[in-house]
C-alpha cells in the first residue's frame, strides 16, 4: 500500500494527527520559501522543533509523575513486601489493593496518571514518522517537483509494468496503484520517485529513454532539496559502507546516549537489584545502538530527524530539570491532593445530577399526559425513587385518594415491591382507561 494514500486516509487516529501535523510542515516550508530556502532537512529540525514545543505540556507532566512516583515507591513496595507469597489468598490480596489505593489518594495520584501522556503521544509520534517519510503527500511545492516527472512517465505505454519491475529490482518499499482515477494513480507515482535514491533517479533514465530530459531536471531538483553537509542525500541510507553519512548514525546514538543520561539526571533511580533498576541499565546500553541500527538501514532524513529530535530533547530536558529543582515535592503533593478532591467533587455533583434528571425524567414519562392530580402522584414518586426522603410520611397516599388500589396494594409508608417500570405501566392503562 503505498504511503500517499496512507497519509491522506482517515484512519481512526495517525491518519487526521499526520494531517495536522503536515499542516505544521507545508507551514515550515512556505516560510522558508519566502527567503528562497528550498531544503527539507532544514523542514525537518524546524518541524522537530516545533513538535516538541507542542508536546511540552505532556512531557513536564510525564516528568512531575515520573518523580512523584519515586516518592511513591518506597511505601508501596513496603505494601507488596508486607503481602509476598499470599496471591492465592483473595482476602488478603483484596486488602493489598486497598492499601495501595489508599497510599495513592494521599498522594493526590494514581497508577494510571503516566499512562495518559504516553498514550497522547503515541500516535503523533507514529504520524510524525509518517510526515517525515513522505513529506510530497504534505507539502505542496515539493508534490509539484515530483508531479513535474510523474505525468510525463504516466504518459508512457506500459508505465506501470515498468516501475513495476523497477521496484521489484530494486527492492523499493512501496508498490504502484493503478486503480482509483487519476489523482490516486499519481499520487502512487509521486510516491514511487519520492524513495528513489540519487543512483535509482539514474537507473530510472535507462528504463524510461524518452523522458531522459524531464528526469534529468527533476533528478537535479530532487537532488538540492535533500542535500546535507558533505554532500549527504538524505533519501540515501548510509549503509555498512564507508562514507560521510555514516556520520549521521554515529550522531543519532551519540545523541541518544546523551539524551538518555540528561533524563536521568533529573530523576532519582532505582537502586538496589530490583527489576526496575536492571530494565533501565538495560534500556541505557540498548537504546543507542538501535538509534545506529536504524539509521544505517533507513534514509537519512529519518536518521536527521532523530539526531533533531535528541538534540531539542535534550535541551528541553535541561530546562525541566532546572523547573522541577525549583519545584517542592510536598506542594506538589498538596496540589496534587486539592485537584483529586476537586474531581470528586465535581464528580459528587455530576452524579446528583444525573440522579435528579434521571428522577425528573421519570416522573415526566409518568404524568405528562394524565388527568390525575399530578402534584399530588410527583410528590409519592419523588419519596419512592428517593426512600430516604424525611418528607417520605407526608406524601398523598395515590391509593386511598380513590384510583382502585393502582398499584395493587395499600400505600404502607414503605416503598412498593413493584419497579418503577412496572408502575409506570399501571398508571399508563389507568390513563388509558380513564380516557375511554
Amino acid at each position: 500500500m503505498e504511503l500517499f494514500a496512507l497519509t491522506k486516509s482517515t484512519t481512526f487516529i495517525i491518519g487526521p494527527v499526520a494531517s495536522l501535523l503536515g499542516y505544521i510542515m507545508e507551514g515550515i516550508a512556505k516560510f522558508c520559501g519566502l527567503f528562497g530556502i528550498e531544503n527539507i532537512a532544514l523542514y525537518i529540525f524546524l518541524f522537530t522543533i516545533i513538535v516538541n514545543i507542542l508536546l511540552l505540556p505532556l512531557t513536564i507532566k510525564q516528568q512531575k509523575y515520573t518523580r512523584m512516583n519515586s516518592v511513591i515507591q518506597p511505601e508501596l513496595q513496603a505494601v507488596q513486601k508486607k503481602y509476598k507469597g499470599k496471591t492465592g489468598d483473595q482476602q488478603a490480596m483484596q486488602q493489598q489493593q486497598a492499601e495501595i489505593n489508599a497510599i495513592y489518594k494521599k498522594y493526590g495520584t494514581s497508577p494510571t496518571s503516566g499512562c495518559l501522556p504516553l498514550l497522547v503521544q503515541m500516535p503523533i509520534l507514529f504520524a510524525l514518522y509518517r510526515v517525515i517519510y513522505n513529506i510530497p503527500a504534505y507539502v505542496s511545492d515539493i508534490y509539484k517537483i515530483f508531479q513535474n516527472v510523474a505525468d510525463p512517465i504516466m504518459g508512457q505505454a506500459g508505465y506501470a509494468d515498468t516501475i513495476n519491475k523497477f521496484i521489484t529490482d530494486n527492492k523499493i518499499a512501496t508498490t504502484l496503484t493503478t486503480e482509483g482515477g487519476t489523482e490516486v494513480v499519481r499520487n502512487s507515482v509521486v510516491d514511487f520517485l519520492y524513495k528513489l535514491s540519487s543512483t535509482q533517479w539514474t537507473d530510472l533514465k535507462g528504463v524510461f529513454p524518452a523522458l531522459t530530459d524531464q528526469i534529468q531536471t527533476a533528478a537535479e531538483h530532487v537532488s538540492r532539496i535533500n542535500s546535507f553537509f558533505f554532500g549527504i542525500n538524505l533519501m540515501d541510507a548510509p549503509g555498512f559502507r564507508l562514507s560521510p553519512a555514516l556520520l549521521i548514525p554515529v550522531l543519532a546514538g551519540v545523541t541518544q546516549w546523551i539524551s538518555m543520561k540528561i533524563l536521568q539526571a533529573g530523576q532519582p533511580q532505582p537502586t538496589g537489584n530490583d527489576s526496575a533498576a536492571g530494565t533501565m541499565k538495560m534500556m541505557n546500553n540498548l537504546m543507542p545502538l538501535i538509534s545506529v541500527f536504524f539509521t544505517l538501514t533507513l534514509p537519512a532524513c529519518i536518521g536527521i530527524y532523530w539526531v533533531a529530535s535528541s538534540v531539542v530533547r535534550t535541551v528541553i530536558q535541561v530546562i525541566i530539570n532546572q523547573f522541577l529543582k525549583k519545584t517542592d515535592i510536598d506542594a506538589m503533593i498538596a496540589k496534587n491532593v486539592a485537584k483529586q478532591e476537586k474531581k470528586l467533587e465535581r464528580r459528587g455533583k455530576l452524579q446528583a445530577q444525573i440522579g435528579e434528571r434521571a428522577n425528573t425524567s421519570t416522573k415526566s414519562t409518568l404524568y405528562s399526559k394524565s388527568n390525575i392530580n399530578t402534584s399530588s402522584i410527583n410528590a409519592n414518586y419523588s419519596s419512592t425513587v428517593n426512600s430516604s426522603s424525611s418528607d417520605y410520611k407526608n406524601t398523598v397516599d395515590i391509593e386511598n385518594k380513590g384510583f382502585g388500589g393502582l398499584f395493587g396494594k395499600k400505600n404502607t409508608g414503605s416503598t412498593s415491591s413493584k419497579s418503577i417500570a412496572e408502575k409506570a405501566r399501571m398508571v399508563n392503562s389507568y390513563n388509558e382507561k380513564n380516557r375511554k
